[in-house]
């Protein structure tokens, strides 16, 4: 059952133009191949989805952009929403065949912070 999960999470991604790859029992999902800003659908047990956002190295990420004299904010806000968008697909394809545990919001805004500093 969890394979199958697994399978019909990653092809509803990448169906959707999203960057894919699988860590164990975690989807990893991006909307900009070289973004630490992933989504993460991380699968616990049979019946239980865990859904969060992940940063890693954003620092590095926001000076390199605005190295480039790029909008820091908006690419951030942009990717973001883009994650979301196929995180409630998910959500809403699995909610009823399994317990989701919705941590968007608690972990962007940890991100946003992120972008602050």
């Amino acid at each position: 059952m969890q394979e199958e999960f697994i399978k019909e999470i990653m092809e509803l991604a990448k169906e959707n133009s999203f960057h894919v790859e699988r860590k164990n029992d975690s989807i990893v999902i991006r909307s900009e191949e070289d973004s630490p800003i992933t989504l993460v659908v991380e699968l616990r047990g049979e019946n239980e989805i865990i859904v969060r956002f992940e940063a890693k190295d954003l620092i590095d990420y926001i000076e390199e952009l605005r190295d480039h004299g790029e909008n820091v904010d908006e690419i951030i806000e942009s990717q973001l929403d883009d994650l979301k968008s196929i995180a409630y697909k998910i959500m809403n394809k699995f909610s009823k065949k399994v317990k989701v545990v919705n941590k968007l919001r608690e972990t962007e805004l940890d991100i946003i912070e992120g972008l602050e500093e």
